[in-house]
């Protein structure tokens, strides 16, 4: 059978957008979101109604997560000490089948470039990368706003905010990428990288973006199965929805 996952930062909550952030939903049609930097567990609740979803709100120290299922969600978890977690890991499987369950870890990292912050997201990985290696004989998928460059991706730091650009400046232009070698490392595979390796799949910020921070990663168990990875495009409300654009991947699990 087919999967459908979404992952999207909905930015700040997504008050005042919770019509296009809906709109948006419904005309990809997934079976299961991923929601970050959900502030309103009220607005979570509407959403799930108007799709027609389940939903699990993960609480965090800054932000929440929330995860929307047209199936049942199973033994979902908030996992948020701190530190290392500045936010939340959500941790929850998904009953696709009688008795069959793929497992999600959902991820929210420290933003900003520079080593500090680089190599606190590695440690935020790590927490999550133990999480994930409990489900290491199911399929399972690593999710979220990972606020980290992978290797060889291009960022177009000319249209980055004033304040980043000098963020950029005082690392002399480097671009630190560890946080994602080392998820690749642990044998997850990249869903977009592995199906676009010559496009950039910028993700934000809207409607122009410049990087790619948004991220679905499979371990072998799922990648084997990967069909599809977009970022998604349409439909026009996706361009005001928030400042990032979804992520979605398609799988054939059996």
């Amino acid at each position: 059978m087919r999967l459908r996952l979404m992952t999207y930062n909905i930015r700040y909550g997504g008050k005042g957008h919770e019509t296009e952030i809906v709109e948006v939903i419904r005309s990809a049609q997934p079976d299961v979101v991923l929601l970050q930097e959900v502030t309103d567990a009220a607005i979570v609740t509407d959403f799930a109604a108007a799709l027609n979803m389940q939903s699990f709100i993960a609480e965090g120290n800054g932000f929440s997560m929330a995860l929307l299922s047209r199936w049942p969600i199973v033994e979902p978890v908030s996992d948020h000490p701190f530190p290392p977690i500045r936010d939340t890991i959500l941790d929850a499987g998904i009953e696709y089948q009688p008795g069959r369950c793929f497992y999600l870890i959902g991820v929210h990292l420290v933003a900003f470039p520079g080593t500090f912050f680089e190599y606190w997201r590695i440690w935020e990985l790590s927490h999550a990368l133990k999480r994930a290696a409990a489900h290491r004989d199911h399929a399972c998928m690593i999710a979220g706003d990972f606020n980290a460059i992978a290797p060889g991706d291009r960022v177009l730091t000319d249209r980055a905010p004033r304040e980043m650009r000098i963020l950029y400046a005082l690392q002399l232009g480097r671009i630190f990428r560890q946080a994602i070698r080392r998820i690749l490392a642990a044998g997850f595979v990249d869903c977009y990288r592995q199906l676009h390796p010559d496009d950039d799949g910028f993700t934000i910020p809207t409607p122009t973006p410049k990087v790619r921070l948004d991220y679905i990663f499979a371990n072998p168990q799922a990648s084997r199965a990967l069909v599809k990875c977009e970022v998604l495009w349409q439909p026009e409300a996706v361009r005001y929805g928030s400042d990032h654009l979804p992520v979605m991947v398609e799988f054939g699990l059996e």
